[in-house]
């Protein structure tokens, strides 16, 4: 608009032989060289490095860190503004209002990622519109970084039960687990908080005060976590389904975190091969695996069976299918172990063979 301003009042002075609307149309174009030239200018050599967690979980926020380099030895940079659709917050901008030569100016922006994989190549824009905002300089560039996005963590419901008492899944079914309890230790004094079934009732009537048993903290348990998709016939497995079963493994990792529950996962979409988690602070491989995961999808329980069949009574079994239980609890009414089935509505127990003799 300016530009044909300064045409029509340059036509218009050469006409009218007026000098006053000669010099304006002058000025006018004189600016919009002057904004071309220092809009390049200050665009030239500005670099961006972003840096991002590698290990972020889906559609969680996580901070990232825009650098903002002026790498030119003489001009500042001004008003710099890098466009992300990583950035969480609208309108998804990152911006550098002043940077001197040679110098970086660092913005700490939330990000998130809404669908988990691993991201090789994230795009940005950077654009400058200094000065006057007469010209808008833009430059589209690639990251070749890499962001591995995790399920975002889903609990079952009666996961935080393991360690008191029995917890109650739909239709009622009450699964009985142990408790997680160390080597007995001694007899004292109750305290506000402790467990009432721990108040020894003999040592009680004796003392005249309430006493209680005192143990040693648990040894860690061991795990075994199983995933698998098998399909009934004539049954369609949905995506969303198989989306929502990786949430609820990345659940039961996160909390063998923080209960330091050693656990071994073998899963169909990894081929039944186990990975191996000695120490539960340390889930990347097995976090990697479901961020990988692609759906496989089986007709026959035969593979799912085999492998339950090579692990030790003692070690506490959890099944995960993204079919509803019902379709293939009965396949494992006969085996020599514990196991408690988990879809994504639903928990079932299955007692071992032994037991029921």
């Amino acid at each position: 608009m300016l530009y044909m301003v300064s045409m029509l009042s340059m036509v218009l002075g050469l006409l009218l032989q007026n000098t006053t609307v000669m010099q304006m149309a002058l000025t006018g174009l004189l600016v919009l060289w002057f904004s071309y030239f220092v809009c390049g200018a200050n665009f030239r050599k500005v670099k961006i490095v972003r840096k991002a967690p590698a290990y972020v979980y889906a559609n969680s926020e996580f901070a990232t860190v825009y650098e903002i380099q002026n790498r030119k030895l003489v001009f500042d940079s001004f008003s710099i503004e890098v466009h992300d659709s990583l950035i969480s917050q609208y309108p998804r901008t990152a911006a550098a209002s002043w940077i001197r030569p040679q110098r970086a100016l660092s913005v700490r922006i939330p990000c998130r990622i809404l669908n988990r994989g691993t991201y090789t190549a994230l795009s940005y824009r950077i654009r400058s519109r200094f000065p006057f905002g007469l010209y808008e300089l833009e430059d589209r560039r690639k990251d070749e970084v890499e962001i591995i996005v995790f399920p975002r963590p889903r609990r079952p419901s009666f996961i935080g039960t393991w360690q008191h008492a029995d917890f109650t899944q739909t239709e009622h079914d009450q699964l009985l687990l142990p408790t997680r309890t160390g080597e007995f230790r001694c007899l004292r004094e109750y305290r506000p908080g402790d467990p009432l079934k721990g108040i020894h009732w003999p040592a009680t009537a004796r003392s005249g005060s309430l006493m209680v048993r005192d143990f040693d903290p648990p040894a860690p348990e061991h795990f075994a976590i199983v995933f698998h998709s098998m399909r009934p016939e004539k049954r369609i497995l949905r995506i969303f389904s198989f989306e929502k079963s990786l949430r609820i493994l990345a659940g039961l990792f996160d909390y063998c975190e923080e209960e330091n529950i050693p656990f071994d996962f073998t899963a169909s979409f990894n081929d039944w091969e186990t990975i191996h988690v000695p120490d539960p602070q340390d889930l990347a491989e097995s976090m990697i695996s479901l961020a990988g995961a692609h759906q496989r999808v089986e007709t026959e329980p035969a593979a799912l069976l085999e492998f339950i069949l090579t692990l030790h009574p003692s070690v506490r079994v959890f099944v995960v299918s993204n079919t509803p239980v019902r379709y293939w609890i009965s396949h494992l009414d006969k085996l020599p172990v514990d196991v408690v089935c988990i879809d994504n509505s639903s928990v079932k127990r299955v007692a071992r063979i032994l037991e029921r003799a």
